[in-house]
């Protein structure tokens, strides 16, 4: 469907500054001996406001799927807890279960859980916990209509006292059973915002015509909430856009960038974000002119003006990207490149510095969407290793 640029003239390319990555030797670490078993698929990273890393994964065994998560305590695994275990998840390699931590003992995490016989019926289920997941006492559907149809790719933050979901909604396009082709209305993105009870205190439709099968990103600083995702157009152009929480509304949709992608299906590629007080990052995958790349682009938080768009890849990428913030200010992007795991980092300012090849994997959709965040004074990795059905960590000094 895509077409894959040529390498063949790749000292000609202005887009980045050597065709040569660059290697970080990747220091001894116990956080780089994963904590997941058998069968396990699916990683999340995400590291709290103290400092902690919660690592979730799904393991299946016969008919019964579990969503489990190990954290970090000093410089190693915690021993994995369940979360929740199901024969009636819908598990898929792209919209995968997450977990999120406050950084004062309260958790969440979700799965997508069936509600009819058909392939496409999910509704979202949200799991709490106020002692650090030692227990999980609170679950309930995050979407609230009735509707046997597709709802999924779930992001969040924790926005001051509480919890902030966005997902893509498929109450408006359809049964279950159409699947994407068959839609007859559109996918929306909807927020909601959450207290650590459960208790629903609002929820919003943000975009009325969405990407039907893109993950989204949800950013949170004392300045409001950003959430990221693939728009859609009437004429099928499907480039970013954004939506800003300042505290009392949302603004309209505005596009990140104008790549005017036109494509007739989901790329089912989605963007990541970071955000602190001063500046916010985000990079995505596109196949706009056959030429598929990772972008990147930042603003100060305050104006959330993204106007300097520049280009990482090396001319072989998939995308499957995340992002992240490092001790110095800049940026780190991660991508899949040809067969690698690729790292590239950006100067606040927009330059791009060196590449940096993380790890080898595979594109199929086994192999999942390759995670990162800052762990100490580097990153870790979390992938799945499609050959052997494991996921594998690995951490790196920050670059």
């Amino acid at each position: 469907m895509i077409k894959k640029l040529s390498l063949g003239l790749c000292a000609t390319l202005l887009f980045f500054s050597a065709c040569q990555p660059k290697k970080v030797q990747q220091q001894d670490s116990l956080l780089s001996i994963s904590p997941t078993g058998p069968n396990a698929s699916l990683p999340f990273l995400y590291s709290d406001a103290s400092g902690v890393i919660f690592l979730s994964w799904v393991e299946q065994t016969d008919s019964i799927d579990r969503l489990l998560f190990s954290s970090t305590t000093g410089e190693q695994w915690t021993t994995p807890k369940e979360i929740a275990k199901s024969n009636h998840w819908f598990v898929n390699w792209a919209d995968y279960p997450m977990i999120i931590s406050d950084g004062n003992g309260h958790l969440a995490a979700h799965v997508l859980e069936k509600t009819g016989p058909e392939k496409f019926s999910y509704s979202i289920k949200i799991f709490l916990s106020d002692n650090q997941g030692e227990t999980w006492t609170k679950n309930f559907l995050l979407n609230t209509d009735t509707v046997e149809g597709e709802h999924g790719f779930v992001s969040a933050a924790v926005y001051q006292n509480d919890w902030f979901f966005a997902w893509l909604d498929g109450r408006n396009a359809g049964s279950g059973h159409e699947g994407h082709d068959g839609h007859h209305g559109s996918m929306t993105l909807r927020g909601a915002l959450v207290a650590k009870d459960g208790t629903r205190k609002n929820e919003w439709l943000l975009d009325p015509k969405t990407c039907d099968c893109c993950q989204t990103t949800a950013v949170a600083t004392d300045q409001g909430v950003t959430v990221f995702y693939r728009d859609r157009s009437d004429e099928e152009i499907r480039d970013m856009s954004f939506v800003h929480f300042n505290g009392g509304s949302w603004t309209d949709p505005k596009n990140l960038s104008v790549d005017q992608w036109k494509i007739q299906g989901c790329p089912v590629n989605g963007p990541r974000a970071i955000a602190d007080k001063n500046f916010t990052g985000v990079a995505w995958f596109t196949g706009a002119a056959d030429a598929p790349r990772v972008n990147f682009a930042s603003s100060p938080t305050v104006d959330m003006d993204f106007n300097n768009t520049i280009r990482l890849d090396e001319g072989n990428t998939s995308g499957r990207v995340d992002i992240e913030s490092l001790s110095n200010g800049k940026f780190a992007v991660s991508f899949l490149e040809g067969d690698e795991i690729k790292l590239r980092v950006i100067t606040k300012e927009g330059q791009p510095e060196k590449i940096i090849s993380v790890a080898k994997t595979t594109t199929g959709r086994k192999s999942g969407f390759p995670q990162m965040t800052r762990a100490g004074d580097g990153l870790l990795f979390a992938w799945t290793d499609e050959a052997t059905g494991s996921i594998r960590t690995k951490w790196i000094s920050e670059p």
